[in-house]
């Protein structure tokens, strides 16, 4: 009977445990730090007119902002600013030339209303006598109310008499009371005259000016200076005496304001002076805030909100380093996967260059037989390294004693073939295995990394509502907390670039 073979040779496949304990310790350590948060016990929302439970103490230092103590601060230290006028240094100009067109206007109509009536411009002393001449200065006056016609003017004008004298006694005495700041009598609302005000010379009620340009051109001067157009008229209209009345109270009639309040450049002043000015609370780390059974007011709300806050952004700043942390572990982890892939890929490629080059190797020695003591015939192979053992035939069949290996080398023939048969089919079996294998560990390994992938997918999504979700929370949000939510947003948004840029290199 023929022996069973021996085991054939190993698998040329080389595992590496080191390798993959390496790997799996990296792993374990990265899921344990990554698991590692702790997260702070939340503040109790409180609202105004709630009773505190329990003493809330300040873990960090605070500067609570106190918006109405701000705001009556700003308000008294706004009245201390100058407030700014426009002084239109042209209006005195617009002002004298009204009252030389209305004197030639009047003179004018009043000789032609007299050459009317005596076919002469010029009159005598007796006609200016006359009962006819008093009705035409009494009806001319009647007519011309604008202008008051005194009777030595119109003697004077009567006469021929040159009249620029008079003219410019009452211009002269209109230009003096135009030249000083004449403002309205009511000050526009949430105007109070500070002790001086600061008076910009301007050329145009239109002209633009900056604030920087008013504090260079502008002249501090006391408010007792600045004079309200009604009483201006009233000391002009004194000027002239009895006979003179209606002359001064048309004087009187022409003054216009020259200087006015400017609000924009007054609220700018103010807001320069007032906008670093805030009254605030200051707590220290470990100091309390509001003990136990005390109700909540404006004041103790505003510091809440405030450690909420900063709470809420240290919260941000450590989910940002743990994600960081994250991101950095994955990269250590994907570059182990990475290695342990392509090394499992090498050996393998390795493996099946090997199986595919090697050939049975063949014994050129001649078999040995040998015949035992029962007369069964021993077959010693040096290819197939084993024993082959024919058994002894019966008496029917004759063995030829001259020449015994001719009736053996057919049969022997025969053996070695079905055995070398049987190695080729187990190679081949073995190698289909290794080929299988090898592709299962690639499938495995695109798994793996399309699991990784899958979680950033996620992760950059998250980032892009939170982000969204702060820009909406900074268009509703006070201006006392624009400043934080602006942080929020822009360490969100470097988050989300890096792990964005990670996605794109990997």
């Amino acid at each position: 009977m023929v022996s069973a073979p021996r085991p054939s040779c190993a698998s040329p496949v080389t595992r590496h445990p080191s390798l993959f304990l390496a790997f799996e310790v990296c792993l374990a350590g990265a899921l344990l730090v990554s698991g590692l948060s702790t997260a702070a016990e939340p503040l109790p929302e409180y609202q105004i007119g709630d009773i505190v439970k329990e003493d809330i103490v300040s873990p960090v230092p605070l500067v609570v902002i106190d918006p109405d103590e701000t705001a009556a601060l700003k308000e008294k230290e706004a009245l201390k600013v100058q407030i700014t006028c426009r002084y239109n240094t042209n209006v005195i100009n617009q002002v004298e030339e009204d009252f030389h067109a209305a004197f030639a206007n009047t003179r004018s109509n009043f000789l032609i209303a007299v050459e009317g009536f005596f076919n002469s411009q010029k009159l005598g002393e007796e006609a200016l006598s006359s009962p006819k001449y008093q009705r035409l200065a009494a009806s001319f006056q009647r007519q011309n109310k604008s202008f008051p016609l005194t009777t030595n003017l119109a003697r004077l004008w009567a006469q021929g008499e040159p009249d620029r004298v008079l003219e410019s006694s009452l211009a002269a005495r209109l230009g003096e009371a135009m030249s000083r700041p004449l403002r309205a009598p009511a000050l526009p609302q949430g105007i109070v005259l500070t002790f001086s005000v600061r008076i910009v010379p301007i050329a145009d009620w239109n002209e633009p000016i900056t604030l920087e340009a008013a504090e260079k051109r502008g002249k501090a001067l006391q408010r007792t200076n600045l004079i309200v157009v009604g009483r201006a008229r009233t000391e002009l209209r004194d000027l002239f005496g009895e006979e003179d009345a209606p002359v001064g109270k048309f004087l009187a009639s022409l003054l216009r304001t020259n200087c006015g309040v400017d609000l924009e450049l007054t609220r700018q002043a103010r807001a320069k002076r007032t906008d670093p000015l805030w009254a605030a609370d200051r707590y220290e780390a470990g100091q309390i805030i509001v003990q136990r059974g005390q109700v909540i007011d404006k004041k103790i709300k505003a510091a809440l909100d405030q450690l909420h806050e900063k709470m809420a952004a240290g919260n941000l700043q450590q989910l940002i380093q743990d994600d960081q942390l994250k991101a950095e572990q994955t990269k250590v982890r994907n570059r182990w996967i990475a290695a342990g892939s392509v090394v499992v890929f090498l050996v393998s490629v390795g493996a099946v260059w090997r199986l595919s080059r090697r050939k049975p190797v063949g014994s050129l020695l001649p078999a040995r037989v040998l015949r035992e003591e029962t007369g069964a015939i021993v077959v010693s192979c040096p290819a197939c390294d084993e024993i082959i053992v024919v058994p002894q035939l019966t008496s029917d069949v004759p063995i030829p004693p001259s020449n015994p290996h001719e009736w053996l080398l057919p049969h022997l023939a025969r053996v070695l073939r079905d055995k070398f048969v049987r190695k080729l089919l187990s190679h081949r079996s073995h190698l289909l295995d290794t080929q299988e294998k090898a592709a299962a560990d690639v499938a495995e390994l695109e798994e793996r990394l399309a699991k990784l992938h899958a979680p950033l997918q996620e992760r950059l999504r998250a980032y892009e509502q939170r982000i969204f979700d702060l820009e909406k929370e900074l268009a509703q949000k006070g201006e006392e907390n624009r400043e934080l939510i602006k942080a929020k947003i822009q360490l969100t948004k470097e988050h989300f670039e890096a792990a964005k840029e990670w996605v794109e290199v990997n």
